[in-house]
């Protein structure tokens, strides 16, 4: 999510959403014949680092605002994925505040596999989950965190037209 362990400037200023989003919807728009949308999303823009955190009272850190962003590619939210929040608080769900019904109706959807490997893999969500952690889905499919300069999978959110 970062080059550095922290999570200032929320989701909105990782590196994850300013660099390596952006290249996946390159990839994704080019190879679809550009018909990804552009949304309007609610994204976390900072953090309040002497707040306790939302997922675990022994932990400072959560985030304290959000803006109104355009996108065409962004990680899912914890309420995406599993219908609520677990280490982040509202404004690391913005609009994104139903569970997918993919995930409702088949949670194996949860587990993703490494194709190097076939092994099962961590992917991350958006939701500070501390100063120094982000949510991720574990490799088992329940919901988790890591250092926020930990290198671990992407599942992007885009919507077609």
């Amino acid at each position: 999510m970062n080059g550095t362990n922290t999570t200032e400037g929320a989701y909105l200023e990782s590196e994850m959403f300013k660099t390596h989003l952006p290249e996946f919807a390159t990839k994704i728009s080019t190879a679809l014949d550009s018909h990804i949308l552009t949304w309007r999303s609610l994204i976390s823009n900072s953090i309040n680092t002497t707040a306790t955190a939302a997922g675990y009272s022994g932990w400072s850190g959560c985030t304290s605002t959000w803006c109104w962003t355009d996108t065409n590619c962004r990680l899912l939210s914890e309420v995406d994925v599993y219908g609520s929040s677990i280490w982040g608080n509202a404004h690391d769900v913005g609009e994104s505040n139903r569970q997918l019904p993919g995930f409702a109706m088949n949670p194996e959807l949860l587990v993703k596999l490494n194709p190097e490997d076939n092994s099962r893999c961590d992917w991350w969500l958006c939701a500070v989950a501390s100063s120094t952690l982000f949510a991720h889905v574990a490799g088992r499919g329940y919901a988790d965190y890591r250092a926020a300069s930990d290198t671990i999978g992407v599942v992007p959110k885009v919507l077609f037209g």
